[in-house]
Order: C-alpha cells, then sequence, then structure tokens
C-alpha cells in the first residue's frame, strides 16, 4: 500500500512540475510574439502611374491596325508582341508604360542586310509609320524620308549604328526621341526605333 501511495505522491508532484514549466514556457512565448500594431496612418492605396499600364491593349492595337488578322505570341514577362514575318524576320513590339508611355520596335532580318543601308533605313521608316504612335510615327518617317538625322559620334563598333533625329521642331515638348539604332547580332541584323513621352 505505502508503494502505491508514493507511486501517487509522485505522479502527483511531477504532474504539477510539468504543468507549472508548461505555463511558464508560453508565458515567455507569449512575451517574445511580435505584437500586431495599428499603422500610424492609415492612408489608401494609391496608383502612381501616370498612364494606363495596358501595354496588351495599346500593343494589340497598333498590330491589329496594321493587319487585323496578324498573328503574334505576347511576351507577358517583357510586355511585348512578337510576330514573325516572311523570310525568317521577327518583329518585337511595345507601347505602354506606367510614368514613361513608350512606343518600341524592333526588327531581326538577315545579317546580310546589315551592309544595306538603303533598306536599313527604309525598314526604319516602315517601322515607325506602321507600329509606333502618338506622333513618333510621323516625326520618325518624317525624319528619316526628308535625311534629318545624324550618325552618333560614341558609338565607334563595327557591330552598330546609332542616329539622332534631328528635330526642327523647337516647341517644348514631353516627346522623347531615342536615337534609332541598326546592329550586327550574330546572324541577323536588328533595327530598333522608339521614343516615350513623360
Amino acid at each position: 500500500m505505502r508503494l502505491i501511495l508514493a507511486s501517487l505522491l509522485f505522479i502527483s508532484i511531477f504532474f504539477v512540475n510539468c504543468s507549472s514549466s508548461s505555463d511558464k514556457r508560453q508565458a515567455k512565448a507569449e512575451d517574445t510574439l511580435p505584437s500586431v500594431k495599428k499603422p500610424v496612418q492609415d492612408t489608401p492605396a494609391t496608383n502612381e502611374c501616370v498612364f494606363d499600364t495596358s501595354a496588351y491593349k495599346f500593343t494589340t492595337e497598333k498590330l491589329k491596325k496594321y493587319d487585323k488578322d496578324i498573328s503574334f505570341i505576347w511576351d507577358g514577362k517583357n510586355y511585348q508582341a512578337i510576330v514573325k514575318f516572311p523570310g525568317n524576320d521577327t518583329l518585337w513590339l511595345h507601347i505602354g508604360g506606367c510614368v514613361d508611355f513608350s512606343y518600341t520596335a524592333i526588327y531581326s532580318t538577315d545579317s546580310s542586310r546589315y551592309s544595306d543601308s538603303a533598306y536599313l533605313l527604309k525598314k526604319a521608316g516602315w517601322l515607325a509609320k506602321n507600329f509606333l504612335g502618338g506622333g513618333f510615327d510621323s516625326k520618325y518617317a518624317e525624319c528619316l524620308a526628308k535625311n534629318l538625322y545624324t550618325r552618333r559620334t560614341d558609338d565607334a563598333d563595327s557591330n552598330s549604328r546609332a542616329y539622332n533625329i534631328i528635330n526642327e521642331d523647337t516647341s517644348v515638348t514631353n516627346k522623347i526621341y531615342e536615337p534609332f539604332s541598326f546592329e550586327l547580332r550574330g546572324a541577323r541584323a536588328v533595327i530598333t526605333i522608339g521614343g516615350y513621352e513623360n
């Protein structure tokens, strides 16, 4: 009988000890938990974009204006349409933005075209006329047709040529005309033309 009483006493002491240790651990854990604080000032979320950011909408509208049946692949990571043309040529087109609204057309063709400046200039004009907008289309086309551009002197690379347009319009504008360029990238000649508004 003594053995049973001693066992019961031991078990009671053990449970009381475990219970108080558990309570201490729980109290300590509650002290170390991060507390949720109310914000100092509750401000509504704001959209910091100046322009409609639907690049897909603007880009595809421009493509459909060029050819209502045009096929393309949408690159959602880079917000651009990819269009295959005959002769293994490819167009990458992006129109849209947030703070700056940009128009960018990149055209890849066979590298044999890189030495044909007349072809490259004509194709740059075609890109501007058909795939840019917001006034960039007409201004680039006009400058290219009237030879209103100069080669940048800072590009000494024989595999690339960049040109600034000469804008005779002296009015203040928010349009930035990027240099258009021709590059040799492996087996491809690449034409890039575009600009942005801010």
